[in-house]
């Protein structure tokens, strides 16, 4: 081969006249055109092949590295604000949802307000001289579909006894068809405990317990307890000496766990002046009074269980005079000798006329929805206020 041959001329690359083809140790199967003279010897030098290719694409590289640094920086930037849009929608979404949650539970809070001021209104309008579930105060506000109000709807029912279970009924309820505890003598919490399933003798014990618990001295009643006993707890605390403010209270009273207050509950409260009204007391204190004036077991069941049918039938008692309910009584059902004495026994306990009204307002945010709070109340016609409030 001769090396003075004259080659065409071929793109001299950067990297190729730095970095002769000697120091390669590899093949070069591309000429370059570039003669050395190194010792004297013309050779013709040869391009490696994968130096060719980077010295052919040394500007197209460079430029596409730079497109491709671009991509990179969109592509991370793209990334970065998909993200940012994703915790933006989630803070919103939860903004969103806690709105609404604060929008419906307002409308039930409005809405359970106003059923109770209707309630306190119907009670209030009520004047004449006695009151029964037939009346206004009680059927108007009975209905177990929602009654639009503030937005949102609202129901009213009342918790009561049936059948010895605890059943919701609609519309508000008597308050004074229980038996209030700061007004009950121990004869009369005795009969109460011993109504609901407690022996004579325990039961005694426990009001005694109550009647202590109230009276502003310090000395027990037989199987009562005072200050020393509760003192000497392990958790010690002083007893009310007063009375009791809630029933709830009587948990504290010794002898009275959540098993026996869990009976009780349902026919005790701390309203009224301590008379029950016939027209709507339970089966359980009735024959609680019967008990306390002294009647038989057999013969209180009886004489409740007439009362009852004479109430469901529609009517109601409309004086406090022992023989004008006798003489209703008796026109609609037979009564035994001993039944009539017993009621004539029991009327210094009995009245036909509340002053105090329970409830529990069930707000809801539209007619259909379910309730978003429930509102206890209790509310006095006397006062014509809400004496008592619970919202949850």
């Amino acid at each position: 081969m001769n090396p003075d041959f004259s080659f065409e001329k071929w793109p001299a690359c950067i990297t190729c006249r730095k970095d002769p083809v000697f120091r390669h140790n590899r093949p070069c199967t591309i000429r370059h055109g570039k003669v050395n003279t190194r010792n004297g010897i013309k050779r013709l030098f040869f391009k490696p092949q994968w130096r060719q290719a980077a010295s052919g694409m040394n500007l197209n590289c460079a430029v596409h590295e730079k497109c491709g640094g671009a991509l990179v920086l969109a592509m991370w930037a793209l990334f970065l604000l998909a993200a940012l849009a994703m915790v933006v929608a989630s803070r919103v979404s939860a903004q969103l949802r806690l709105a609404q949650s604060v929008g419906h539970r307002t409308r039930a809070s409005l809405a359970a307000v106003s059923g109770v001021e209707r309630a306190l209104y119907l009670a209030c309008s009520d004047t004449n001289g006695w009151d029964a579930p037939v009346e206004l105060w009680r059927t108007e506000l009975g209905s177990a579909e929602g009654m639009e109000a503030g937005g949102g709807a609202f129901v009213i029912v009342n918790v009561g006894i049936r059948d010895g279970g605890v059943v919701t009924n609609p519309g508000p309820g008597d308050e004074e068809a229980r038996i209030n505890v700061n007004r009950a003598d121990t004869g009369l919490l005795a009969a109460l405990f011993e109504a609901v399933g407690v022996e004579r003798p325990a039961a005694e014990e426990m009001a005694a317990c109550i009647s202590d618990w109230r009276d502003g001295d310090d000395e027990p009643l037989t199987g009562g307890a005072e200050s020393g006993y509760y003192r000497s707890l392990t958790h010690p605390y002083s007893p009310h000496n007063g009375e009791v403010d809630s029933a709830g209270e009587l948990l504290l009273v010794k002898g009275i766990t959540p098993e026996i207050f869990e009976k009780i509950e349902p026919h005790v409260t701390v309203f009224g002046d301590g008379k029950v009204n016939l027209n709507s007391a339970g089966g359980t204190v009735l024959r609680a009074l019967g008990l306390a004036a002294g009647g038989r077991q057999s013969v209180c069941d009886s004489l409740a269980a007439k009362v009852a049918a004479y109430r469901n039938a529609g009517r109601a008692f409309q004086e406090p005079v022992a023989d004008r309910i006798v003489k209703d009584l008796k026109g609609f059902i037979p009564l035994t000798v001993e039944e009539e004495d017993l009621l004539g026994r029991m009327m210094g306990r009995l009245t036909v006329k509340s002053c105090y009204f329970r409830g529990t307002a069930l707000g809801m945010a539209g007619k259909n929805s379910e309730p978003a709070l429930a509102v206890d109340f209790v509310i006095g016609r006397r006062e014509c206020a809400v004496v008592a409030w619970h919202e949850h």
